[in-house]
């Protein structure tokens, strides 16, 4: 055995301490490569988890908002819908007075009628002209016969009559120039005593007048 290639034992010391602070030193940049690691995946999750988290928030702050404007818009619609039942109440309300007023109203003269109509059936008792009656031949105009026209002393297109037999004078209703004129006996020209102010529905005014009774009913 050759002497020369033993190794001493200062050798195989100082071979042992490399050895221990290799191994130091692979150990401690083992433990900074895990430390990296760790950093780098807190750090890729950190990037991936924030962005979301913020996003999440967005979200559930524009729900929140859709909400509230849904329940504002919701509010506004359900206040409309009942100021507008209010004013449907009012006018059904309104109309059913109306209706009443309007019945009412109708009753009153159709009371008012039925009582003129009585009236009337009380003073005018039927006149019964025999079928053999002659007339005279000869008759004498009693108002108008200047032609049609509008002046007092012509009629238009006459209707109705009625002779007061207090004073012998005769109502006209001149139909087409809306007035009624009174006939003195032996009168050359009538007289207006309604309307001829044209037709309308005034109080000066009358319409077509085709008939009067005894009491100054129109028809």
């Amino acid at each position: 055995m050759n002497i020369n290639n033993r190794v001493g034992p200062d050798e195989s010391t100082v071979v042992n301490l490399n050895t221990a602070r290799l191994r130091t030193l692979l150990e401690h940049f083992r433990k900074r490569k895990i430390i990296w690691i760790i950093l780098s995946i807190i750090f890729i999750v950190a990037i991936i988890v924030i962005p979301t988290i913020i996003a999440t928030g967005n979200k559930t702050k524009k729900e929140k908002t859709s909400t509230i404007e849904i329940e504002t818009a919701t509010t506004t619609e359900i206040t409309t819908a009942t100021a507008t039942i209010t004013e449907i109440t009012t006018a059904t309300a309104t109309i059913t007075e109306i209706t009443t007023a309007m019945t009412t109203e109708i009753a009153a003269e159709i009371t008012t009628v039925t009582t003129t109509t009585t009236t009337s059936e009380q003073l005018m008792p039927p006149i019964f002209i025999n079928n053999n009656t002659k007339w005279k031949q000869n008759a004498v105009t009693v108002a108008g016969g200047r032609g049609r026209g509008n002046q007092l002393n012509q009629l238009n297109l006459p209707f109705g009559i009625y002779v007061d037999n207090d004073d012998d004078s005769i109502y006209i209703a001149d139909t087409e120039n809306h007035r009624i004129v009174k006939w003195e006996f032996g009168a050359d020209k009538g007289e207006i005593v309604a309307g001829g102010n044209e037709k309308g529905s005034g109080m000066n005014q009358l319409n077509y007048p085709v008939d009067l009774d005894r009491i100054g009913q129109l028809s």
